[in-house]
């Protein structure tokens, strides 16, 4: 069981992203300030870092630092929670290696997201380590997490891989390089047209397959931007409410 220190200074805030991180499996120590959260995890380090950036007496850098300074090393991945307005604060927690920056209020399902991945990719880290050819995996269902929400996650978390997705008899591939959509494949068809397709799918399983990508880019834009076409695509073919 993973284990996740999760550190903010607002109470509710606190206990919601606890009850869900804990309903997904994850161990998890609270503080509601950097130096509680030191003492805290004194014995024992957290495998992921979920922090406010504005805490009392240590802030959330001066906290991570700490952590890793323990560790000796500064791979321990972070999650970062700022406020929409606190554009300095995003800058610094985006220079910092094996961290990511959401922004408050959080939603649950993209802290989720981004655990995993965060959490997969020191996995992977380690795994490649020993086996150069070495890949992770995470799976699931667009029942528990919708491909829009997967595809943004995996976009904030700049990662690179292959999305498998299969709904009925059929299966698609969604490319990623550094957070960016590039190809994708379902059956003959190629580019943003699957993309669209699989966006419309209900309860399609998907297994991600998180590795260095090589295909070209065959869509050249952001995934941002791919989503938000796909998105007016659907809208427009909705049928229209009496």
């Amino acid at each position: 069981m993973n284990a996740i220190l999760l550190v903010d200074a607002d109470v509710l805030t606190l206990r919601v992203l606890d009850l869900h991180l804990r309903k997904a499996g994850y161990a998890v120590t609270t503080a509601t300030d950097g130096a509680e959260a030191l003492e805290k995890t004194r014995t024992a380090l957290p495998d992921l870092v979920v922090t406010a950036t504005r805490l009392r007496e240590v802030d959330g850098f001066s906290l991570l630092e700490r952590l890793r300074d323990r560790a000796g090393s500064s791979e321990l991945p972070a999650i970062f929670l700022v406020r929409d307005d606190a554009d300095e604060d995003r800058a610094r927690a985006e220079a910092l290696g094996s961290a990511d920056v959401l922004t408050k209020p959080v939603f649950v399902r993209e802290l989720l997201a981004i655990a995993q991945i965060a959490l997969a990719r020191r996995v992977q880290r380690a795994v490649t380590e020993e086996r150069p050819s070495g890949a992770v995996h995470l799976s699931g269902t667009t029942a528990d997490l919708v491909l829009v929400d997967l595809l943004q996650s995996l976009e904030t978390s700049r990662s690179s891989g292959l999305v498998h997705l299969e709904h009925g008899g059929d299966e698609a591939r969604i490319y990623l390089r550094d957070g960016n959509v590039v190809d994708a494949e379902l059956g003959r068809s190629r580019g943003a047209d699957v993309v669209y397709r699989a966006l419309a799918w209900d309860a399609a399983s998907f297994r991600v397959e998180l590795r260095p990508v090589d295909n070209d880019d065959l869509l050249e834009c952001s995934t941002q931007a791919l989503l938000m076409r796909a998105l007016d695509r659907l809208g427009d073919a909705a049928p229209a409410t009496p």
